[in-house]
């Protein structure tokens, strides 16, 4: 950058087009050479109060007031900051301050007026609206606020009122299309307030409120829409869609199905009825939905959702190959569909094709968290990295919420820590660890009163791109031997699961198979989910199939577990695996179940890291969850304290059995009896963390032919 202004033309094409992180880089820069340039400094100030941090804003709007206090921009920045937080007397004075500099600003006597207007102060705010009116006439911001604090003294006509409802409702539309879902609400508001009887606003404001998760709201307004106009086949469809999002999918059907009834050919509704059909495992009924979508709309630029859809169906049925076909047609549609992705994944697993589906999971696992060179070679946060412009790897998302717990903040120092010890890591992500310590200290406070905290993007942005995203992915090859103890007698063990539904055995890997998975574990940064719960229980980390827990020694241990057990495994395919790494000492995992037929859990951290020999392992209970229980509902909800009053009392009477932790010790059972890990303490360091592997064959409720 030669020159300042060049500098500057950057960083605010950067800020108009919400790339914050490049944006604020360019500014920060400026900055280093030119402490007291009044652009960057406002600039940074507008920036640092979009991303929430209001007092840090200040201050930078501060200084660019003093270095140039005739600066229109900062006296508006100011006042919109101040307004921002109810500081209405002191958001009056930053505007006038800037008109009393430049008289003819627009946009500051609108944002005036309405700072008078939240305070009651109507003939000033009326002023001011009217005043932009008289410099810009097509200021539709002034017009519409002028028409709202008209209505609100009761000063206007009928005609007047659906003029200004007309008015509200189209800038409440150019808000959502800005992804400003809040200030669509408020427009949306406005124009029911003026015209209530709108179908159009009730519906558009119902949508609003879904996309923000608001269901209740949402429902209240489809319902207000239908009262008005029951035969909306529109608004049927989308009460469908907010009563699926709550989890009452025979509503939502019933929603869907009669919005086909008013309008045959709505597509929307369509495929929406095929999903929540398939949801229920309704699968023929799922089949006729998605074929007759395909006859309305064979173009259509959504009909990719409809060969996933499909496919979803065929892999539900066991029709493999056809599930296979189908997933290759979403994807020739839309290459970068990453649920078609993973699903075909598993329908290469359920073939047992193990080495198709370790190319789409490593895939999959690269796209969302790696980077366009793999294992990063530098720490490097003064050039942060641009998955924008890197073909085949995806950025976070603007709305996606990257967070942390006290444990995954804890574990990731350690890991980065144990990875440079060991030369695995450039010495600069020392940077890397230091910049993770000192978040770990601003966090503390919050991390006494909430587990789980959501990082802003300033917080993210110390982390140059790395956070949530691979930095060392270690090598786990195929053994030339087996991966399992030959000395074990399997068909005894087949025998005893089959007679009571669990089996325990120990020495269960041979010792090249457990020290490959073992470092695998834990030199690969993939643990990305994270369950925060107190200081006194740290929770734990979770790696996922498609999430980087996923290698050729993995796949060459299931194949051969397959043929050893084939009695209780042959006819089952693999469904899902994961590992978890816990801190020292708690309760682990809460009572739940599996969405599976057969579960093998197997721990791989040494017995000299155990400090409660007698304990620290599974707690199976002899009842299984009914299959009419909400599988989902329940594991997912499975820490709140009303559903594991529930399970308590259902397991009120049920025997269980205690296994105690040991390195190498595998336990099979069904996947369907609930379970628990049993209470644990382990060495305070990384290496002596205690870490298990789950593994899922076959779908619930669905055991092999050889069971029944």
């Amino acid at each position: 950058m030669s020159t300042v202004a060049e500098a500057l033309q950057l960083a605010v094409g950067h800020h108009r087009a919400n790339r914050l992180a490049q944006a604020k880089q360019v500014y920060r820069k400026i900055l280093e050479t030119h402490p007291n340039q009044p652009d960057a400094l406002q600039g940074l100030g507008v920036l640092t109060q979009q991303v929430g941090q209001h007092q840090a804003a200040e201050k930078l709007l501060s200084a660019a007031l003093q270095v140039q206090p005739q600066s229109v921009k900062a006296w508006f920045s100011l006042g919109n900051l101040r307004q921002a937080q109810g500081q209405l007397p002191e958001a009056a004075e930053a505007y006038q301050r800037a008109l009393a500099i430049q008289p003819d600003s627009v946009a500051v006597h609108n944002n005036l007026g309405y700072t008078w207007q939240l305070q009651g102060q109507w003939e000033e705010a009326l002023a001011c609206y009217r005043r932009a009116l008289d410099l810009d006439p097509d200021c539709a911001e002034a017009e519409v606020n002028l028409g709202n604090a008209l209505h609100a003294q009761g000063k206007l006509s009928p005609d007047q009122r659906a003029y200004y409802a007309e008015a509200n409702h189209e800038l409440g539309v150019a808000q959502k299309k800005q992804g400003n879902l809040t200030a669509a609400v408020a427009y949306y508001r406005q124009a029911l307030a003026l015209n209530p009887d709108w179908v159009r606003a009730h519906n558009n404001l119902g949508i609003a409120f879904q996309e923000q998760s608001q269901f209740e709201e949402a429902l209240g307004s489809y319902q207000k829409a239908l009262a008005l106009a029951p035969d909306s086949a529109l608004v049927h469809n989308n009460l469908g869609n907010v009563l699926w999002a709550q989890g009452k999918l025979e509503e939502a059907t019933t929603s869907y199905q009669r919005a086909l009834a008013l309008q045959p050919d709505l597509f929307e509704a369509c495929i929406n009825l095929g999903h929540v059909l398939k949801k229920q495992k309704k699968w023929e009924e799922a089949l006729t939905a998605y074929h007759q979508a395909l006859a309305l709309k064979p173009d259509y630029p959504e009909v990719h959702k409809v060969y996933k859809g499909l496919g979803d169906v065929r892999l539900g049925q066991d029709q493999l190959d056809e599930a296979i076909a189908a997933y290759h047609q979403a994807l020739a549609l839309k290459p970068n569909y990453l649920e078609a992705e993973n699903n075909l994944g598993m329908a290469f697993l359920a073939k047992d094709s193990y080495e198709q589906a370790s190319a789409i999971f490593h895939r999959l696992f690269w796209k969302n968290y790696g980077t366009p060179w793999g294992n990063a070679a530098r720490f490097d946060p003064a050039h942060p990295v641009d998955l924008e412009g890197s073909k085949g790897f995806l950025a976070a998302s603007p709305r996606q919420v990257l967070s942390a717990s006290r444990f995954k903040l804890t574990d990731r120092i350690d890991q980065l820590n144990y990875l440079l010890a060991n030369g695995k890591l450039d010495p600069s992500f020392q940077a890397c660890v230091t910049r993770y310590q000192l978040l770990l200290q601003e966090l503390e406070a919050q991390f006494e009163r909430v587990p789980s905290i959501p990082l802003n993007r300033c917080q993210l942005e110390r982390f140059a791109g790395y956070y949530d995203k691979v930095v060392y992915y270690a090598d786990a090859p195929r053994l030339a031997g087996a991966t399992m103890n030959d000395s074990l007698d399997y068909r005894a063990l087949e025998d005893s699961y089959l007679a009571s539904s669990m089996v325990c055995f120990d020495n269960f890997l041979t010792p090249e198979a457990l020290e490959g998975l073992r470092q695998f574990c834990l030199e690969s940064t993939i643990y990305f989910g994270h369950s925060g719960q107190s200081e006194s229980d740290p929770g734990f980390l979770g790696a996922y199939m498609a999430e980087g827990f996923n290698c050729p020694l993995l796949y060459q241990f299931i194949a051969e577990l397959k043929r050893r057990l084939p009695r209780v495994l042959g006819a089952l395919p693999l469904v899902n695996m994961w590992v978890y790494r816990y801190g020292n000492r708690g309760s682990g995992v809460k009572t739940h179940t599996g969405d599976g037929s057969v579960t093998i859990n197997f721990w791989i951290t040494p017995d000299e890291a155990n400090l409660d020999p007698g304990g620290g392992g599974l707690v199976i209970y002899k009842k299984e969850q009914p299959l009419d229980w909400d599988w989902l509902k329940y594991n997912l909800s499975k820490d709140d304290p009303d559903t594991q009053a529930k399970i308590d009392e259902f397991l009120a009477s049920a025997d269980s059995v205690t296994i105690p932790y040991r390195c190498n010790r595998a336990v099979l059972f069904h996947s369907t009896l609930f379970h628990r890990s049993d209470p644990f303490h382990f060495r305070d360091s990384f290496e002596n963390r205690r870490m298990n592997v789950t593994m899922l064959f076959g779908h619930r409720g669905r055991e092999s032919a050889l069971l029944e």
